[in-house]
C-alpha cells in the first residue's frame, strides 16, 4: 500500500499532466520568452484590462508557466492576484488551475521535508 504523501504527489502529478498535455492547441515546442508577455504588463501591474494581444500571448506562453513561476523575478508577477485576473479575463482558466496546483505541490514538498526531518528532541 502506498503512503499518503506519495499517493497525493501522484494525484497532483496526474492532474498537472492532464492540464498541460490535455490542451490540444498548445504546441509541444513552445518557445519560452517572457518578453512575449510585455503587452500584459500594464494589466498585471494595474487594474487596466488586458488587450487582445496580451490574451493571445498569454495563451501561447502557457506551456512556459512552470519555468516562469520558478524564476525569482518573474514568479512574483505570474503568481500575483492581478495576473490571475488577467488570466480569467483572457479565459485562460487552465493558467489559474496550474498556478493553484503548483502551489499545492510546493506545499506538499515542504510538508514532506518537514515530516522527514530528524527529530531533535
Amino acid at each position: 500500500m502506498m503512503k499518503a504523501p506519495s499517493y497525493a504527489a501522484l494525484v497532483v502529478f496526474v492532474a498537472i499532466a492532464v492540464l498541460v498535455l490535455g490542451e490540444g492547441r498548445v504546441s509541444m515546442a513552445a518557445t519560452c520568452d517572457a518578453t512575449q508577455l510585455t503587452p500584459c504588463l500594464g494589466a498585471i501591474t494595474s487594474n487596466s484590462p488586458p488587450s487582445a494581444l496580451c490574451c493571445s500571448r498569454l495563451r501561447s506562453q502557457r506551456p512556459c508557466l512552470c519555468s516562469y513561476l520558478r524564476n525569482p523575478f518573474l514568479g512574483r508577477y505570474v503568481n500575483s492576484p492581478n495576473a490571475r485576473k488577467v488570466a480569467n479575463t483572457c479565459k485562460c482558466s487552465r493558467f489559474n488551475a496550474l498556478v493553484a496546483l503548483l502551489r499545492f505541490v510546493k506545499a506538499l514538498h515542504l510538508d514532506n521535508r518537514i515530516a522527514s526531518a530528524p527529530d531533535l528532541a
